[in-house]
């Protein structure tokens, strides 16, 4: 099943950023744990699209409305959607380079991977 080969993808992707978040101080590190963290969101969302458009729903417009829209399918919590939409944002600053990546963000987010 895709969904089961995503899921995955998701669990070495979410690996490889636990191993290099321990390198951290290290420039080149950095940069990769960035491009990890940059892949797993990617994949989380992807699986969210995934998991709408099989339930027969709209696609949202935005990567940040996807997680309150499996909040409203039930598939997902309150805490679990704004934690999508904060995802998203991050997704976007490491994308499109919007702002200087924040490595405190970056850590903290390799660190929930880890739960």
């Amino acid at each position: 099943m895709y969904f089961m080969d995503v899921l995955e993808r998701i669990r070495r992707q979410a690996s490889l950023v636990e191993e290099l978040a321990r390198e951290l101080e290290v420039e080149r590190s950095h940069r990769g744990v960035e491009r990890l963290v940059q892949l797993v969101i990617q994949a989380l969302l992807d699986l969210g699209l995934m998991v709408v458009a099989a339930l027969g729903r709209e696609r949202p417009r935005a990567y940040s409305e996807i997680g309150y829209t499996l909040r409203d399918l039930g598939v997902v919590g309150e805490d679990e959607a704004r934690l999508l939409r904060s995802m998203a944002g991050l997704r976007n600053i490491l994308v499109h380079a919007y702002a200087t990546v924040d490595r405190e963000k970056v850590l903290e987010f390799a660190e929930r991977l880890k739960a």
